[in-house]
């Protein structure tokens, strides 16, 4: 006699045909786990007064959540955890960099000897019993970037997680090209593509241009230069820094977040 195969489903309950709140639940046999955990800025009707939104977790009461899996470290995947987690109470898994952002988080919020946060190299695999977990690295504006590969006895999912497919992106390597084509041998439902803009035609441009284009222009000013960015994007980070010593010029790091983000990147 086979052995039954259950339902596998994929349940969003946030980030899905909209910017933020990416939130994605994939369960097989009543086990559920969790693919990202973010929160949404939104402003009131005068454009001013700015909101944090996160997902409603609701659906998940009574049910067993055994983990939760980070992609990357942008607030629209990562920014819910510290709001949610009492709630949730999950083990949490990320790549290096993901996880020493969100530890930050976590002591901020009173919460670092509480949650299991659980570091996994970038294109590891690891078991969350009934599934197989295996993360691939995919380019990014931010470091260690990750698809997750959810195996299941039902088949397996593709979740893309953010990308910004880059030939050269200066920090980390490039998307793990061989990885996905060697996927398409194996039983693959679906691929859920979770990335802004991806439909749209056309490139982005590479960082290595980005970084070519400064080293124009900042030597030509004489006076102070201000650059704003991202501040998860340590590439882009690295880029001015570097500019910033070939031209004699001295740093100045303005912003909490992105102090928090240049910690992370040199731990």
């Amino acid at each position: 006699m086979s052995a039954r195969i259950s339902p596998l489903y994929f349940v969003p309950l946030g980030g899905s045909g909209e910017i933020g709140m990416n939130l994605n639940l994939y369960s097989y046999d009543n086990r559920w786990i969790m693919v990202d955990c973010g929160m949404m800025i939104t402003k009131g009707e005068d454009d001013q007064d700015e909101q944090i939104c996160v997902p409603d977790p609701s659906f998940l009461r009574g049910k067993k959540l055994i983990a939760m899996i980070l992609t990357h470290a942008h607030e629209d995947h990562i920014g819910a955890i510290v709001d949610l987690w009492p709630e949730l109470k999950c083990p949490l898994y990320a790549t290096p960099f993901t996880a020493a952002v969100i530890r930050k988080r976590l002591q901020e919020a009173g919460l670092e000897e509480t949650v299991q946060l659980n570091v996994c190299a970038p294109g590891s695999h690891f078991r969350l019993d009934p599934f197989s977990i295996e993360f691939i690295p995919i380019t990014h504006s931010t470091v260690e970037s990750q698809s997750v590969v959810v195996r299941s006895p039902a088949g397996t999912i593709l979740h893309t997680g953010d990308w910004k497919l880059d030939p050269n992106p200066l920090l980390g390597p490039s998307t793990a090209i061989q990885r996905f084509k060697a996927l398409a041998k194996e039983n693959v439902l679906a691929v859920v593509g979770d990335s802004t803009n991806a439909p749209i035609k056309g490139h982005s441009g590479s960082e290595l241009l980005v970084k070519n284009e400064l080293a124009k222009l900042i030597p030509k000013e004489k006076k102070r230069v201000i650059c704003a960015c991202f501040s998860s994007n340590i590439a882009r980070i690295q880029s001015f820094i570097e500019i910033a010593k070939e031209t004699g010029r001295m740093i100045a790091l303005v912003g909490r977040s992105l102090k928090r983000m240049i910690s992370a990147a040199q731990e």
